[in-house]
């Protein structure tokens, strides 16, 4: 069985979902420390691992290469049926990896996620041995199964930790708000691999509320609903949720608008990557969407997630 060795960066997918899916025996954080380090990146993908003998922790320096080989290289003395995933880490950190890869050739992966974000995009694994002391792609690049995670998985890896409200918990007196989430949230689960409601990370207050979160196969999405106003708050609690230090650069963002977005917010959403669906004839009342509203909703959600299912 085979020890996997994975430079931590400040992104925890990449480290993830090759774990998920090569099943090592082992596996060997390479981190930094400090202020700025990675190493709370690397003990949440660890906690996520089978069992707590899975994993080991080799803290190194972020830039100085010769002394990220040294420790790297006393780490993994004696180790044998190593194979290295050079994805993550600082650029120093990918340099020494792969000098040490390449003096004992050991075999190495690399995560891409490629293609314009969408339909098209693919999350593929790259796989090298070595042949007459070069690099060779071993066959055709693997596109990595769906399911190999679960939203509770992917908040785990990005937050300390996190509460879920109830969706269709009644209120005393309904708002169009709730309506509108109640709503929104009923037209996509069942659809969607997964949905949750009302999520909050714990340790910032009230700072920060995701309406809802959805997962088709790997991808996950937070959606912003909004009954009123131009879209410009939407866009910004989006922008916020889907941060590096929340839940990071690999999470689409959609602001789903009961009512219209003014265009000049429309032109800021395409600029920040956000996703924007409107619903100018929904009212208040109404605990249900259309059926066109409900297809274009999930039409949206499909192309930003590479998700096969019809809407």
């Amino acid at each position: 069985m085979t020890t996997l060795v994975t430079l931590v960066g400040e992104q925890s997918i990449p480290n993830l979902l090759p774990i998920r899916h090569l099943k090592p025996k082992r596996v060997v954080f390479v981190h930094t420390t400090g202020n700025y380090g990675t190493e709370a990146v690397a003990q949440r993908v660890a906690a996520l691992l089978p069992s707590d003998d899975m994993a080991v922790y080799a803290p190194v320096d972020a830039y100085a290469l010769s002394q990220i080989r040294t420790a790297l290289a006393e780490k993994l003395a004696g180790e044998r049926d190593l194979l290295f995933n050079l994805t993550g880490g600082t650029k120093p950190m990918g340099f020494a990896a792969y000098a040490l890869a390449a003096e004992h050739t050991i075999p190495f992966v690399y995560f891409q996620t490629e293609g314009p974000r969408g339909r098209d995009q693919r999350s593929l694994l790259y796989r090298y041995q070595w042949q007459s002391e070069q690099p060779i792609l071993e066959g055709q690049p693997e596109e990595l199964p769906s399911g190999l995670l679960t939203l509770d998985d992917y908040l785990r890896a990005h937050l300390v930790g996190y509460q879920v409200e109830d969706p269709h918990l009644e209120q005393p007196k309904p708002t169009i708000g709730w309506e509108f989430e109640r709503a929104v949230h009923d037209a996509l689960n069942g659809w969607a691999d997964e949905v949750l409601a009302g999520v909050r990370p714990e340790g910032v207050k009230s700072q920060v509320e995701m309406d809802l979160l959805v997962r088709c196969g790997n991808q996950v999405a937070v959606l912003e609903l909004k009954s009123y106003g131009s879209g410009k708050e939407a866009i910004d609690q989006l922008t916020t949720a889907a941060a590096r230090e929340y839940l990071g650069t690999y999470t689409t963002r959609l602001a789903v608008i009961a009512g219209g977005v003014d265009d000049r917010f429309k032109a800021l959403a395409r600029a920040l990557r956000v996703g924007v669906v409107e619903f100018p004839t929904y009212r208040a009342g109404r605990r249900t969407l259309h059926r066109e509203e409900i297809v274009r909703l999930r039409q949206a959600l499909a192309e930003r997630l590479s998700y096969k299912k019809i809407p």
